[in-house]
């Protein structure tokens, strides 16, 4: 998968196929970034998640932070028809242990967004099994400074041609590569996405 970037970064990097024998479609990235518990768990669930490769976001909050229905549309690379996808997302954020949890699952909701609507918008609808982030509050005794162990897990299928083995695990790498570069950038090196720029992850609807 090209480790070199995460000796790097120390990230731990799974990845799986659920069926045992296919392609890639479920993966968990374990790392730390340098931060508070508080000002990670706004940017990671609740910024506005819009760059370059989305195409259309609309989100539907339901109660507070506890719930919310999202749609996403992303570009796809070369000739592949673009993704999109339509998924409930559920926050726990006042757990005892002072752990924040986010999960999130794809939906049918043709009020938000139906599989006739992506069809003439020539958007093929991918399906998230499921997905979530566990953010853990850390401490470093040698620096002093606050850090946020961060666990990432999904298991989505981009239908289509991304079926195709090959595809998924290059797919796969850039996502996971993508989470952890633009966290520590943003939280650990304080550097914008703007002056370092996405690279090639498409998949921040996770």
């Amino acid at each position: 998968h090209g480790g070199a970037w995460m000796e790097e970064t120390g990230a731990v990097c799974e990845w799986r196929c659920s069926n045992g024998d296919g392609p890639i479609d479920q993966y968990r990235v374990r790392f730390t970034v340098k931060g508070d518990i508080e000002d990670v768990t706004e940017t990671i669930f609740f910024s506005d998640k819009k760059q370059k490769t989305t195409i259309q976001q609309i989100v539907v909050s339901q109660s507070e932070k506890d719930y919310d229905r999202m749609y996403l549309a992303v570009k796809m690379p070369l000739m592949f028809n673009n993704r999109d996808f339509v998924s409930e997302r559920f926050h726990e954020l006042e757990r005892r242990d002072g752990k924040m949890l986010s999960v999130s699952r794809s939906i049918f909701d043709d009020n938000i967004k139906s599989m006739k609507e992506s069809a003439r918008e020539r958007r093929v609808r991918g399906y998230m099994h499921c997905s979530g982030y566990l953010l853990i509050p850390k401490f470093d005794d040698a620096s002093g400074e606050s850090a946020v162990e961060i666990i990432h897990v999904a298991g989505v299928d981009l239908e289509g041609a991304f079926a195709i083995d090959l595809l998924a695990r290059k797919a796969s790498v850039a996502r996971i590569k993508g989470v952890v570069n633009s966290n520590i950038d943003r939280f650990t090196n304080a550097i914008a996405e703007d002056e370092r720029g996405r690279g090639s992850s498409i998949f921040d609807v996770f």
